[in-house]
Parts: C-alpha cells; sequence; structure tokens
C-alpha cells in the first residue's frame, strides 16, 4: 500500500510536472538541446518530440490500474517505470500481456526525482 503524501510535497510534486508538460509540448525538451549540440537529423529530433508529447497526453493514464492488473495468470509480471515517466508508459506492453494471457500485470509507481532508497523500499 502506498503512503498518503502531504499536501505540500504534492503540490510540489505537481509544479514539477507542469514544468515537464511544458518543457514537452513546447519543444525545449528535447528539441533545443539535440539542435544546439547538432548531434542528430531534425527528422530524429521530431520523432523524438511528438513521441514525447504522445507519452505526456498519456501520463494522467498511469494513475489507473495497467490492463490485465485484475488477471490471474500463470506468470506475474511487474513493470518499473524510468526517469520522468509513470506507469502509463506500459499501457500498450500491459495490453498485450494481458491479451497473451499473462498476469497480473502490476505497475510499480514511484517519484524518480526522490530518493532511490525509498523507491526500493517501496517496490520490496
Amino acid at each position: 500500500m502506498q503512503r498518503r503524501h502531504s499536501i505540500r510535497h504534492l503540490a510540489w510534486r505537481g509544479g514539477v510536472a507542469v514544468v515537464s508538460q511544458a518543457m514537452m509540448f513546447t519543444g525545449i525538451y528535447p528539441v533545443i538541446p539535440h539542435v544546439v549540440r547538432g548531434q542528430t537529423s531534425l527528422r530524429t529530433v521530431l520523432t523524438e518530440w511528438g513521441m514525447s508529447a504522445a507519452v505526456s497526453v498519456a501520463r494522467p493514464a498511469g494513475f489507473l490500474p495497467l490492463p490485465g492488473a485484475r488477471r490471474e495468470g500463470p506468470r506475474p509480471i511487474i513493470v518499473l517505470h524510468g526517469y520522468a515517466m509513470n506507469r502509463a508508459n506500459f499501457l500498450p506492453l500491459a495490453y498485450r500481456l494481458s491479451r497473451a494471457g499473462l498476469g497480473p500485470i502490476v505497475g510499480f509507481e514511484y517519484w524518480t526525482l526522490g530518493r532511490t532508497a525509498a523507491a526500493a523500499r517501496q517496490l520490496a
């Protein structure tokens, strides 16, 4: 069971999320860093920007259970997101795994800007 956070903590996290989303939609990230460094083609940068925007739009779905979360199956699966992501990144994968008869599928949710030790304790 996940612990409840204070209003101050949730407001701070919400502010970080708003800034992150604004950077994704305006292209400040990932477009600007790639163009400034000149390390990738414009097509690659725009593709990455489009994917980032699509994942950002799906972000609220990360608060919902993944497809297959309630399914009883032969093999439980835990999906663990990376930095600045959430369970929404696994929606297509969870859907396919559930259709394949695997599960239950559990999406572990943690705050990527928090302490790694705290996330590891929650996962344990």
